[in-house]
């Protein structure tokens, strides 16, 4: 997922999957900057902690790795289109990702509001020039939302198919059925699974959904007040107050979910999508996830790759495999399976 992401957000190629027991400094720093930013929620002393203990110093040191990088990115953007050949290039070469999209959009807006170009005066600016701190911080939200939290669901589904075996081979029959369509090109070895196809497999999308439901890889969320507002409950809430909520304790309240510590893909199965304030692994209204649709993609993609070619059986005893408390939800540990080849 770091690779992916990487190369769909900012067209760099970190390198996770060519050695997957090398060591990359961007991918550890990030990690552990965000272990320690889980921990400063609970630290009363945190200025203290953050300049006069080693973890402290730590963690200013894994903010420059990760701050290099980003800003490495962003310098290495910003030349691909210093020259004009470089613009020309940008659409077919650079613009394939989304950062280079931001670039284009800036340059276009800046184009459109200067008066040197040939438009009047009066024509009012609709955005300012995008700074590098500005693309820095959208190369790091990128990274945030697209790596561990895929990567983390596709690991407790890996669990749940492993623990639930009935739920495993539904899964794996929808995929073959749809893989052994007759009006599937057969001329092509390995041949991807495609948009449609995917689309197609219902009780995937549903089984990914239950996963989240139970294991949402954002279990808890704070929102600040900008300014005074009020619950739809009537509660009111004054500037500056911490709005929090906690998926991962809304997915198992039975004030919410019918049986709600049963896995049981068959609830959004065939049935209308349940509002996002009830369901709210992505989150809901002007905060939902600018990714859902892709992060969903990414999983059944993964998933009916590999349950058609895989039985998987869990090696280690299943109440072994609880949660990391992050600001994500990473199994301790790792999870522990085998797989025999079908």
């Amino acid at each position: 997922t770091l690779d992916t992401i990487c190369q769909v957000a900012f067209g760099s190629d970190p390198g996770a999957l060519r050695d997957p027991e090398a060591s990359i400094p961007f991918a550890d720093a990030f990690d552990y900057c965000q272990f320690c930013i889980d921990k400063s929620f609970f630290q009363p002393f945190l200025l203290w902690w953050r300049l006069f203990t080693p973890s402290g110093w730590e963690m200013r040191r894994c903010l420059t790795v990760v701050e290099d990088y980003a800003r490495g990115i962003v310098r290495q953007k910003r030349q691909q289109y210093s020259t004009e050949k470089g613009r020309q290039l940008g659409a077919s070469k650079n613009g394939a990702d989304l950062l280079s999209l931001y670039i284009e959009s800036e340059m276009v807006s800046t184009k459109k509001n200067d008066p040197n170009q040939g438009r009047t005066k009066t024509a009012s600016a609709t955005s300012s020039p995008l700074t590098d701190t500005d693309l820095r911080d959208v190369i790091m939200n990128f990274v945030i939302a697209g790596r561990d939290t895929t990567a983390q669901a596709l690991s407790w589904s890996i669990f749940r198919m492993c623990i639930h075996l009935e739920t495993q081979q539904r899964v794996r029959e929808e995929v073959q059925t749809i893989l052994s369509d007759p009006e599937r090109s057969a001329s092509i070895e390995c041949q991807p699974l495609t948009y449609e196809e995917l689309h197609k497999m219902k009780y995937l999308d549903a089984f990914c959904h239950e996963v989240l439901r139970l294991h949402p890889s954002v279990p808890k969320e704070a929102k600040l007040a900008m300014k005074a507002d009020t619950l739809p409950d009537g509660s009111p809430v004054a500037a500056g107050d911490l709005v929090v909520f906690c998926p991962y304790i809304m997915g198992r309240s039975s004030h919410i979910w019918e049986n709600p510590k049963t896995f049981s893909p068959e609830r959004f199965l065939d049935k209308p999508k349940p509002s996002p304030f009830k369901f709210t692994a992505f989150q809901a209204g002007p905060r939902t996830c600018l990714g859902q649709n892709l992060a969903l993609l990414e999983m059944k993609c993964v998933l009916a790759n590999l349950v058609s070619s895989f039985q998987f059986t869990l090696e280690q005893p299943i109440d072994s495999v609880v949660h990391l408390p992050t600001i994500t939800l990473p199994i301790k540990n790792g999870l522990k399976v085998s797989t025999k080849v079908l």
